[in-house]
């Protein structure tokens, strides 16, 4: 499956999880999401995802909620048959449903971050971000375990 990530957060240990198995596209620069959203580059157009996934921190001081709106509808725009939009971090957690218990993610994340010798404030930093990721990971595995039923 080609993924393309589009963010206002750190997404590299995401796209590296996801980079196992799938084709990932992220644009370069840090905080491009909304540029990228609004004017898909002609890299990402080649790259042609089949899922383009938003994740908007909406606890980022930047962010506009409407500016959201306007990015969904050009991505579904642009990308009529792939797209699949996550417009908040907080979101995907209610999005994966009752079935899954995301207190566990961070728990993950803790035991991932000290396997790599990150402590401190780096580690308190990055627990969040993380977490959400491993969300979204099992989101996908879900979403494809249920199609290949």
């Amino acid at each position: 499956m080609r993924i393309a990530l589009l963010s206002n957060v750190t997404v590299e240990v995401l796209a590296g999880m996801l980079k196992k198995e799938q084709s990932v596209w992220i644009p370069s620069g840090f905080g491009a999401w909304m540029e990228t959203a609004l004017n898909p580059p002609p890299e990402m157009r080649e790259f042609n995802p089949e899922a383009v996934f938003l994740l908007i921190d909406a606890s980022h001081a930047a962010f506009d909620g409407n500016a959201c709106k306007v990015a969904k509808a050009t991505l579904e725009t642009a990308f009529p048959l792939a797209t699949v939009i996550v417009p908040d971090l907080d979101d995907l957690a209610d999005e994966v449903g009752d079935f899954y218990d995301e207190r566990m993610t961070t728990m993950v994340a803790y035991r991932f971050l000290g396997e790599t010798g990150t402590y401190g404030k780096k580690r308190k930093d990055a627990v969040d971000t993380l977490s959400a990721e491993i969300i979204l990971q099992n989101y996908i595995d879900r979403e494809r375990a249920m199609k290949g039923r």
